[in-house]
């Protein structure tokens, strides 16, 4: 009975760890012409700013970017939008 309540254990550890992602979601390059860019520049921010957010001090002013970086869902959703947008502005 023991072994099969650390096998359930173990099994629901790795599941949990799967199911959410640890590993922060920042942009890659997506094409040739962005390979010469920092990622400072693939997300949108300048030098200072990308330094900032990556100081490992959480700041309240810094959190809806946190966010908009780091949380895979909220990215891709973002991504998705802008990919949408520029289809619509293109079709108009």
């Amino acid at each position: 009975m023991k072994k099969i309540g650390c096998f359930v254990l173990t099994s629901l550890t790795f599941l949990i760890g799967t199911s959410f992602p640890s590993s922060a979601f920042v942009s890659a390059p997506r094409n040739p012409a962005e390979r010469n860019m920092t990622q400072a520049m693939l997300n949108g921010y300048d030098e200072a700013t990308w330094a900032k957010l990556m100081d490992n001090r959480l700041e309240y002013a810094e959190i809806d970017d946190l966010v908009h970086n780091f949380n895979p869902e909220i990215s891709a959703a973002w991504i998705n939008y802008q990919d949408r947008r520029l289809e619509i502005i293109q079709n108009i």
